[in-house]
Parts: structure tokens; C-alpha cells; sequence
């Protein structure tokens, strides 16, 4: 990974901090080492049909409203003090509870804004160096995502997550890297949930057709009963992840000393050290679960250090 990453940032040339990039460019090499030249890419379906586990928990949460406010605080602090940094099956059981119950006694869409980012708005400025952060005059990174549930066509909850994904999400992330990582593989990769008459089609629809109790994407699955086994349409959410912790914590554990150095960090100017130190102190500690804003951090650096801090005379990925 430590040769890999590199490279894949170099076809990049955006720090994009998804680690669903590695395997998107792997799959895409693969396919054209036994012959495809063309795949096709689900991109698209979650966010046009409420796929993701952050659509999903806000609704859920809003169940819950019967609850007295008081006891509803109490479980989100309860939770928020969660190990979830814990390595193993018992730190993703914690995790995926301290991240749905800590802000239930929020409103919904503050509930969706958090399920949005891996820190909390104060330790996401806290990383970056003062006159940075002074620059910023008071934004906050939620901010991003508040304005544009304000302003979606829709006045539905579901559908103003979605008009966040679809604004943001969608396009920045997951197009972008499919595109670029396909390209990278000599693979064309094509969406057809993107069709413009069917993502029309799919945002038009009532919000009860999008998520049924706990299921997302419910129209498709319903759609292709008889199609696909039922072991397809009633598996679990699986996400195009990567063990992002244990590398954090083993193969890529050298390549973090080096970047997020003290000596690195005040070289580069961006960051704040004492917060970058703070940062990788609890991870280490295990409290909470910051494999993913740590490989952030090193994705940027290293991006940094390929684009900005060396001339680029010659092509690194061969």
C-alpha cells in the first residue's frame, strides 16, 4: 500500500481521502488484465434511493422522538463516551453505536450533518494551523452541508439528505474517482443509474419509495425480485471500504511517522501540530475512532508533497 498509494494519487491529482479508490483502480486493472475494457458502475443508486446508513439513522432516530428529552440526552452522551476506537469485530459494534446514538438528542439534520463528517466541526479546526483557521472567519465545515439541505427542492427529510449527496457527494467523490481510477486502468466505466430520464424519475419519487423501515433502495430491490437471489436483495449494506485502522496502526505505520512528524507538519505550514499530535494520541489510545481523519491527513500530506514540493519531470507510476 505504501507503493500503491502514490501512484494512485498521482492519477488522482486531488488529495480525494477515500480509500474506496484503492479498490475501485484494483477491480478496474483486474477487469482489464482478463480482457473488459468496459464495466458498469452502480454509482449513483444510493444516492438517488437512500442507500446509505447516514439516510437511514436520522429516520430511525426520529422513532425515538416519544422519548422523554432528558433520557434522549442521556443515551447520546452514554454513547458518545463509547470506545470506538477499539481494533476488531467489538470496535465496529461500538463504533456503529456511539456514531448512531451520540447525537440523538439532536435534531434530524444536525444528526444527518454529523453522520456526514469523521470529526466534529471543533476538532476538525483544531487540526489546522492558526492563521488557517483564522482565514476561515468563523465557518464551519457542517456549514457546507446545512446550506444545501436548506435550499433543496424538496421540503421532505430524506429528500433533503439526498440533495446533499447529490450536490456534493456524488460528483466530488464518487464519480470523481471512478472516473479518474477507470481511466488510470485503461477501463471505461459507465453509470447507468445516472441516465438523466431515470435519476428524474428516481428524485420524483415519494420518499416512502426510497426507504421501508430499515431498508434503503427499496423500489430497486423490490424491482428486481425474481432477478437477482434474494441473498442479493436482503444482504446488509456492505461499503467499498478498506482496513484503513490497521494500516494506520501497522503497514503504513512508518509512512505516518514520516508525514505527520512534527518537523513534516510545521514544513508544510497547514496543519497544527499540537493538534495533529492530539489527534494520533487518542487514536493510539484507542478512544475513538480516527483511522479515517488520520489517513485523510496522510493523503493530503503526501498529495502535498507529490504536487507541491517537487518538480514533476517525469511520470512516478512507472
Amino acid at each position: 500500500m505504501a507503493e500503491l498509494l502514490p501512484r494512485l494519487l498521482y492519477f488522482l491529482d486531488e488529495p480525494l481521502a477515500d480509500p474506496a479508490v484503492i479498490n475501485t483502480y484494483l477491480i478496474c486493472r483486474q477487469a482489464r488484465q482478463d480482457g473488459a475494457v468496459v464495466l458498469l458502475s452502480g454509482q449513483g443508486a444510493d444516492e438517488l434511493l437512500g442507500g446509505y446508513r447516514r439516510h437511514l439513522a436520522p429516520l430511525l432516530n426520529a422513532r425515538l422522538g416519544w422519548l422523554p428529552a432528558p433520557l434522549r440526552d442521556a443515551v447520546g452522551r452514554a454513547a458518545g463516551r463509547l470506545p470506538a476506537g477499539r481494533p476488531g469485530r467489538l470496535g465496529g459494534v461500538l463504533r456503529r453505536m456511539r456514531k448512531m446514538l451520540s447525537p440523538l438528542g439532536r435534531p434530524p439534520l444536525e444528526q444527518f450533518a454529523t453522520f456526514c463528517q469523521w470529526l466534529p466541526d471543533e476538532d476538525t479546526l483544531s487540526l489546522l494551523d492558526a492563521d488557517l483557521a483564522a482565514s476561515l472567519r468563523g465557518r464551519r465545515p457542517s456549514e457546507a452541508t446545512f446550506d444545501l439541505v436548506e435550499h433543496s427542492p424538496s421540503p421532505a427529510l430524506l429528500n433533503r439528505m439526498l440533495y446533499r449527496d447529490l450536490k456534493t457527494f456524488l460528483p466530488a467523490l464518487n464519480l470523481t474517482y471512478t472516473d479518474k481510477m477507470s481511466m488510470a486502468a485503461s477501463v471505461e466505466a459507465r453509470v447507468p443509474y445516472l441516465d438523466v430520464e431515470l435519476a428524474e424519475f428516481a428524485w420524483q419519487l415519494p420518499p416512502h419509495y426510497k426507504i421501508r423501515g430499515r431498508n434503503g433502495k427499496w423500489l430497486l430491490r423490490r424491482a428486481m425480485r425474481g432477478v437477482l437471489p434474494d441473498a442479493v436483495l436482503t444482504r446488509p449494506k456492505t461499503g467499498f471500504g478498506a482496513p484503513v485502522r490497521q494500516w494506520m496502526r501497522h503497514d503504513l505505520r512508518e509512512m505516518v511517522a514520516d508525514l505527520l512528524s512534527p518537523s513534516a507538519l510545521r514544513a508544510s505550514g497547514w496543519f497544527s501540530v499540537a493538534g495533529v499530535e492530539s489527534l494520533r494520541a487518542r487514536f493510539e489510545a484507542g478512544r475513538d475512532d480516527l483511522g479515517y481523519p488520520l489517513w485523510a491527513l496522510l493523503v493530503f500530506l503526501l498529495w502535498e508533497q507529490t504536487f507541491l514540493r517537487q518538480p514533476l519531470v517525469r511520470d512516478p507510476t512507472r
